[in-house]
């Protein structure tokens, strides 16, 4: 049997329940004693993929935040690579209306502001280290959340929600050539490894963000990393959705079960797109696009808390769809 064939064996035994999900993208199908309603949901725009299964409860589900990630995703600290261990706390936002982000940490992401846009206080275990790549880090950080607690002391599925914001390194960093197969390779191997050993149900992935506009990428280097975000992306998505297929088509005879997995795909390319397509809308100057130390960039490729305090916001209202979801399966292609 070959790998990618026993993954899909394990995950249909790990899966409690699944359901099908053929409706169109802007429907919303909830089922009450075997009957069938259909609801048009207001589905966030930088969700680019949503599949929502039998354990997100939305509110309840955002109690517990797991987050794997780069230097895009740190906790707040006062320099980019202060020694940071992974973090277990409850990190608040900021209440502050200044969009520089005066008053608030020095480097501070959307993991700093999250608690304050989705206006709860949930426990953040945060993983994220700056320069760190899907190859080579993201199992060991998935591994380094597996010992950290017996798992039968974690809280329950439905209770928890697995973020992974990386790739930014790997394509800043490797050819065309290679990406793929560290989304196919070791990026599937850390969901499957946290869906059938860590009971993880609730996954949010953010893609790859237009790092190409960066001040750091010169026009002759511009167009090479455009094309390896660009693919980054796209696979990123092909992958997820064929990861989830066989959770959703092993209960495709059962029709009034509900996939248990839920998988979130937010676009941080888009939104960031938005702000550098028209900075004036969100408060920046033109100047801003491409400035180091402007109101969009803090450097040549890192974001100010100004954009980051953008991202928790647009992330937390992207995940505000009805807080009725057990039964709800949202499809987005």
């Amino acid at each position: 049997m070959d790998t990618a064939q026993h993954k899909r064996d394990t995950l249909n035994d790990a899966s409690q329940g699944a359901g099908p999900i053929t409706r169109p993208p802007d429907q919303l199908e909830t089922r009450s004693n075997g009957l069938a309603t259909k609801l048009k949901p207001e589905l966030s725009p930088y969700l680019s993929y949503a599949q929502v299964g039998s354990h997100w409860h939305r509110s309840e589900s955002l109690r517990n935040l797991v987050i794997f990630g780069d230097s895009y995703s740190v906790s707040a600290r006062k320099s980019m690579f202060e020694d940071d261990e992974s973090t277990s706390d409850e990190e608040e936002g900021s209440d502050s209306d200044d969009k520089r982000g005066e008053g608030t940490p020095p480097i501070a992401t959307w993991t700093y502001y999250l608690p304050n846009a989705l206006e709860s206080l949930p426990k953040i275990e945060n993983f994220a280290r700056p320069g760190e790549t899907v190859e080579e880090d993201l199992l060991p950080q998935v591994s380094r959340y597996m010992s950290s607690l017996p798992l039968e002391n974690k809280p329950g599925p439905g209770q928890t929600t697995y973020i992974i914001f990386m790739g930014i390194n790997d394509v800043g960093g490797a050819s065309s050539d290679y990406l793929e197969a560290f989304i196919s390779g070791q990026l599937l191997d850390g969901l499957h490894k946290l869906y059938t050993q860590a009971r993880a149900r609730n996954f949010i992935l953010i893609d790859v963000p237009p790092t190409d506009r960066s001040p750091a990428a010169s026009s002759f280097f511009q167009e090479i990393i455009k094309g390896r975000v660009e693919e980054w992306n796209q696979k990123l998505r092909a992958h997820i959705i064929d990861f989830c297929a066989p959770l959703v088509n092993s209960a495709d005879q059962e029709a009034d079960t509900t996939p248990s997995i839920t998988m979130l795909l937010f676009s941080f390319h888009k939104l960031l797109t938005s702000i550098l397509d028209e900075p004036e809308k969100y408060d920046f100057l033109k100047k801003d696009i491409k400035k180091q130390n402007g109101g969009i960039w803090s450097d040549q490729l890192h974001l100010t808390p100004a954009v980051h305090r953008i991202v928790a916001h647009r992330l937390a209202e992207a995940l505000d769809f009805g807080t009725k979801s057990r039964d709800a399966d949202i499809v987005n292609k």
